[in-house]
Protein backbone atom coordinates (compact mmCIF):
# COMPACT_ATOMS: atom_id res chain seq x y z
CA UNK A 1 0.00 0.00 0.00
CA UNK A 2 1.14 3.53 -0.80
CA UNK A 3 0.04 7.06 -0.11
CA UNK A 4 -1.97 8.85 2.60
CA UNK A 5 -4.27 5.88 3.19
CA UNK A 6 -1.41 4.21 5.07
CA UNK A 7 -1.66 6.63 8.00
CA UNK A 8 -5.42 7.04 7.78
CA UNK A 9 -6.13 3.38 8.49
CA UNK A 10 -3.01 2.58 10.53
CA UNK A 11 -1.00 0.44 8.13
CA UNK A 12 2.47 -0.48 9.30
CA UNK A 13 5.40 0.33 7.01
CA UNK A 14 8.25 0.29 9.53
CA UNK A 15 9.53 -2.14 12.17
CA UNK A 16 8.09 -5.66 12.08
CA UNK A 17 6.47 -4.81 8.75
CA UNK A 18 5.94 -8.49 7.85
CA UNK A 19 4.93 -9.39 11.39
CA UNK A 20 2.15 -8.96 13.91
CA UNK A 21 0.79 -6.04 15.91
CA UNK A 22 -1.09 -3.93 13.35
CA UNK A 23 -4.77 -4.54 12.74
CA UNK A 24 -4.97 -2.94 9.28
CA UNK A 25 -2.17 -5.05 7.81
CA UNK A 26 -3.63 -8.23 9.28
CA UNK A 27 -7.25 -7.48 8.41
CA UNK A 28 -6.67 -6.58 4.75
CA UNK A 29 -4.62 -9.70 4.08
CA UNK A 30 -7.09 -11.89 5.93
CA UNK A 31 -10.07 -10.40 4.08
CA UNK A 32 -8.43 -11.16 0.73
CA UNK A 33 -7.76 -14.75 1.76
CA UNK A 34 -11.35 -15.23 2.95
CA UNK A 35 -12.56 -13.88 -0.38
CA UNK A 36 -10.36 -16.36 -2.24
CA UNK A 37 -11.68 -19.21 -0.10
CA UNK A 38 -15.36 -18.30 -0.18
CA UNK A 39 -15.70 -16.80 -3.66
CA UNK A 40 -13.39 -19.15 -5.57
CA UNK A 41 -13.56 -22.24 -3.39
CA UNK A 42 -9.81 -22.41 -2.79
CA UNK A 43 -10.04 -24.47 0.36
CA UNK A 44 -7.06 -26.53 1.55
CA UNK A 45 -7.24 -30.26 0.73
CA UNK A 46 -9.85 -29.44 -1.93
CA UNK A 47 -9.26 -26.99 -4.79
CA UNK A 48 -6.23 -25.54 -2.97
CA UNK A 49 -3.65 -28.29 -3.45
CA UNK A 50 -0.60 -26.46 -2.04
CA UNK A 51 1.93 -29.01 -0.80
CA UNK A 52 3.27 -26.84 2.03
CA UNK A 53 1.55 -23.46 1.80
CA UNK A 54 3.02 -20.35 3.39
CA UNK A 55 2.12 -18.11 6.36
CA UNK A 56 1.49 -15.42 3.76
CA UNK A 57 -1.66 -17.30 2.72
CA UNK A 58 -3.17 -16.28 6.03
CA UNK A 59 -2.41 -12.57 5.75
CA UNK A 60 0.27 -10.63 3.87
CA UNK A 61 -0.12 -6.87 3.50
CA UNK A 62 2.52 -4.19 4.03
CA UNK A 63 2.81 -0.46 3.44
CA UNK A 64 5.83 1.20 1.84
CA UNK A 65 7.99 3.32 4.14
CA UNK A 66 7.91 6.29 1.79
CA UNK A 67 9.12 8.76 4.41
CA UNK A 68 12.48 6.99 4.82
CA UNK A 69 12.96 6.07 1.17
CA UNK A 70 15.41 8.09 -0.95
CA UNK A 71 13.45 7.24 -4.10
CA UNK A 72 9.94 7.80 -5.51
CA UNK A 73 7.31 5.46 -4.07
CA UNK A 74 6.28 2.34 -5.96
CA UNK A 75 2.93 3.69 -7.17
CA UNK A 76 4.59 6.85 -8.53
CA UNK A 77 6.71 4.67 -10.84
CA UNK A 78 3.53 3.50 -12.58
CA UNK A 79 1.87 6.80 -13.42
CA UNK A 80 0.10 7.77 -10.19
CA UNK A 81 0.75 10.98 -8.27
CA UNK A 82 2.86 10.74 -5.14
CA UNK A 83 -0.11 12.16 -3.21
CA UNK A 84 -2.42 9.35 -4.39
CA UNK A 85 -3.22 6.33 -2.28
CA UNK A 86 -2.72 3.05 -4.10
CA UNK A 87 -2.59 -0.70 -3.75
CA UNK A 88 -0.27 -3.00 -5.72
CA UNK A 89 -1.29 -6.65 -5.80
CA UNK A 90 0.87 -9.66 -6.57
CA UNK A 91 0.85 -13.41 -6.12
CA UNK A 92 3.79 -14.64 -4.06
CA UNK A 93 5.55 -17.85 -3.07
CA UNK A 94 7.80 -16.90 -0.18
CA UNK A 95 9.69 -14.15 1.60
CA UNK A 96 13.45 -14.63 2.11
CA UNK A 97 15.33 -12.29 4.44
CA UNK A 98 18.80 -10.96 3.66
CA UNK A 99 21.03 -10.18 6.63
CA UNK A 100 23.60 -7.69 5.31
CA UNK A 101 25.42 -5.50 7.81
CA UNK A 102 28.89 -6.26 6.53
CA UNK A 103 29.44 -3.76 3.71
CA UNK A 104 29.03 -0.20 2.49
CA UNK A 105 29.81 -1.18 -1.10
CA UNK A 106 26.63 -1.16 -3.22
CA UNK A 107 27.87 -3.84 -5.61
CA UNK A 108 28.48 -6.23 -2.73
CA UNK A 109 25.03 -5.69 -1.25
CA UNK A 110 23.40 -6.01 -4.68
CA UNK A 111 25.32 -9.25 -5.28
CA UNK A 112 23.85 -10.62 -2.05
CA UNK A 113 20.36 -9.73 -3.30
CA UNK A 114 21.00 -11.18 -6.77
CA UNK A 115 22.19 -14.43 -5.23
CA UNK A 116 19.01 -14.68 -3.19
CA UNK A 117 16.83 -14.04 -6.23
CA UNK A 118 18.66 -16.63 -8.32
CA UNK A 119 18.88 -19.44 -5.75
CA UNK A 120 18.17 -22.75 -7.47
CA UNK A 121 15.36 -23.60 -5.06
CA UNK A 122 13.40 -20.65 -6.47
CA UNK A 123 13.90 -21.63 -10.13
CA UNK A 124 10.68 -23.41 -10.85
CA UNK A 125 10.01 -21.92 -14.29
CA UNK A 126 12.36 -20.85 -17.04
CA UNK A 127 12.49 -17.35 -15.52
CA UNK A 128 11.29 -15.86 -12.25
CA UNK A 129 10.25 -12.48 -10.82
CA UNK A 130 10.70 -10.82 -7.46
CA UNK A 131 9.88 -7.84 -5.27
CA UNK A 132 12.95 -6.59 -3.40
CA UNK A 133 11.89 -5.02 -0.08
CA UNK A 134 14.85 -2.93 1.05
CA UNK A 135 15.36 -1.67 4.56
CA UNK A 136 15.74 2.14 4.70
CA UNK A 137 19.48 1.94 5.42
CA UNK A 138 20.08 -0.39 2.46
CA UNK A 139 18.10 1.96 0.21
CA UNK A 140 20.15 4.92 1.46
CA UNK A 141 23.37 2.97 0.85
CA UNK A 142 22.45 2.56 -2.80
CA UNK A 143 21.24 6.13 -3.13
CA UNK A 144 24.38 7.59 -1.54
CA UNK A 145 26.41 5.73 -4.18
CA UNK A 146 24.33 7.36 -6.91
CA UNK A 147 22.10 4.38 -7.69
CA UNK A 148 18.41 4.81 -8.39
CA UNK A 149 15.87 1.99 -8.66
CA UNK A 150 16.50 1.45 -12.35
CA UNK A 151 20.24 0.98 -11.79
CA UNK A 152 19.58 -1.52 -9.03
CA UNK A 153 17.15 -3.43 -11.22
CA UNK A 154 19.70 -3.50 -14.07
CA UNK A 155 22.43 -4.82 -11.77
CA UNK A 156 20.14 -7.56 -10.48
CA UNK A 157 19.16 -8.50 -14.03
CA UNK A 158 22.82 -8.71 -15.05
CA UNK A 159 23.94 -10.69 -11.99
CA UNK A 160 20.99 -12.95 -11.18
CA UNK A 161 22.54 -15.79 -13.16
CA UNK A 162 23.48 -19.40 -12.69
CA UNK A 163 26.05 -21.37 -14.66
CA UNK A 164 24.95 -24.39 -16.63
CA UNK A 165 26.94 -26.57 -14.21
CA UNK A 166 25.17 -25.12 -11.15
CA UNK A 167 21.79 -25.72 -12.75
CA UNK A 168 22.76 -29.25 -13.80
CA UNK A 169 23.80 -30.05 -10.23
CA UNK A 170 20.25 -29.22 -9.18
CA UNK A 171 18.67 -30.99 -12.17
CA UNK A 172 17.39 -27.71 -13.63
CA UNK A 173 19.60 -27.03 -16.65
CA UNK A 174 16.77 -27.48 -19.18
CA UNK A 175 13.13 -26.45 -19.54
CA UNK A 176 10.00 -28.32 -20.57
CA UNK A 177 8.85 -27.86 -24.15
CA UNK A 178 5.24 -27.68 -22.93
CA UNK A 179 5.27 -25.86 -19.59
CA UNK A 180 8.68 -24.09 -19.56
CA UNK A 181 9.23 -25.55 -16.08
CA UNK A 182 12.84 -26.40 -15.27
CA UNK A 183 13.95 -30.03 -15.43
CA UNK A 184 17.06 -32.15 -16.23
CA UNK A 185 18.45 -32.17 -19.76
CA UNK A 186 17.79 -35.92 -20.08
CA UNK A 187 14.08 -35.55 -19.35
CA UNK A 188 12.01 -36.70 -22.38
CA UNK A 189 10.17 -33.37 -22.48
CA UNK A 190 13.33 -31.21 -22.27
CA UNK A 191 14.10 -28.71 -24.99
CA UNK A 192 17.58 -29.03 -26.57
CA UNK A 193 20.20 -26.93 -24.81
CA UNK A 194 21.85 -24.02 -26.58
CA UNK A 195 25.48 -25.08 -26.91
CA UNK A 196 26.89 -21.58 -26.48
CA UNK A 197 24.93 -20.74 -23.36
CA UNK A 198 26.83 -21.18 -20.07
CA UNK A 199 25.63 -18.36 -17.81
CA UNK A 200 21.83 -18.53 -17.63
CA UNK A 201 19.80 -15.46 -16.63
CA UNK A 202 16.92 -16.19 -14.26
CA UNK A 203 15.16 -12.85 -14.98
CA UNK A 204 13.85 -12.00 -18.43
CA UNK A 205 14.24 -8.23 -17.96
CA UNK A 206 15.10 -5.64 -15.30
CA UNK A 207 11.37 -4.91 -15.05
CA UNK A 208 10.83 -8.39 -13.56
CA UNK A 209 12.08 -6.91 -10.26
CA UNK A 210 10.03 -4.45 -8.20
CA UNK A 211 11.85 -2.36 -5.59
CA UNK A 212 10.07 -1.25 -2.41
CA UNK A 213 11.40 0.33 0.81
CA UNK A 214 9.83 -0.94 4.04
CA UNK A 215 10.76 -1.93 7.55
CA UNK A 216 12.84 -0.31 10.28
CA UNK A 217 16.21 1.22 9.58
CA UNK A 218 18.10 -0.37 12.45
CA UNK A 219 19.30 -3.82 11.53
CA UNK A 220 20.50 -4.11 7.92
CA UNK A 221 17.79 -6.59 6.96
CA UNK A 222 16.11 -6.57 3.56
CA UNK A 223 13.98 -9.24 1.88
CA UNK A 224 13.29 -10.84 -1.45
CA UNK A 225 9.63 -11.68 -2.03
CA UNK A 226 9.41 -14.33 -4.72
CA UNK A 227 6.47 -13.55 -6.98
CA UNK A 228 4.48 -15.25 -9.73
CA UNK A 229 4.72 -13.01 -12.82
CA UNK A 230 4.09 -11.05 -14.79
CA UNK A 231 7.77 -11.58 -15.47
CA UNK A 232 8.66 -8.17 -16.83
CA UNK A 233 5.21 -6.69 -17.32
CA UNK A 234 3.81 -3.94 -15.08
CA UNK A 235 2.10 -5.03 -11.86
CA UNK A 236 -1.55 -4.14 -11.20
CA UNK A 237 -1.34 -0.77 -9.42
CA UNK A 238 -4.74 0.75 -8.56
CA UNK A 239 -5.61 4.10 -7.03
CA UNK A 240 -7.55 3.99 -3.76
CA UNK A 241 -10.03 6.75 -2.87
CA UNK A 242 -11.69 7.48 0.46
CA UNK A 243 -15.42 6.80 0.24
CA UNK A 244 -16.32 10.13 1.81
CA UNK A 245 -14.19 11.93 -0.78
CA UNK A 246 -15.78 9.93 -3.59
CA UNK A 247 -19.36 10.72 -2.52
CA UNK A 248 -18.87 14.43 -1.85
CA UNK A 249 -19.29 16.79 1.08
CA UNK A 250 -22.70 15.55 2.38
CA UNK A 251 -21.37 12.01 2.67
CA UNK A 252 -18.20 13.25 4.35
CA UNK A 253 -20.28 14.98 7.02
CA UNK A 254 -22.40 11.86 7.45
CA UNK A 255 -19.70 9.21 7.73
CA UNK A 256 -16.69 11.28 8.78
CA UNK A 257 -13.64 9.19 9.60
CA UNK A 258 -15.68 5.99 9.52
CA UNK A 259 -15.78 6.07 5.71
CA UNK A 260 -14.05 3.04 4.21
CA UNK A 261 -11.57 3.15 1.39
CA UNK A 262 -12.66 2.11 -2.09
CA UNK A 263 -10.55 0.81 -4.94
CA UNK A 264 -10.95 2.51 -8.30
CA UNK A 265 -14.34 3.97 -7.37
CA UNK A 266 -15.97 0.60 -6.63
Amino acid sequence: MNGPVRDRIGLNSKGNVFGSGFRANATIGRAIRLGVINAFGLRPHELDQAAKGTPAKYTFCIAENEEESPWPALHAEFGLAASDSAVTAMVIRSCVHIEARHTRVPEQLATDIAGTISRTGALIHETISAAVVLSPEHARLFSAAGWDKSELRQFLFDHAVRTRGELAAAGKEAVSSRTRWRLPADHPDALPLAAEEDAVRVLNSPAAVLVVVAGAGNAGVSAVVETFGPRGGPPPVTRVRWLGDALGEPAQRLVGDLAPAVVDGQ
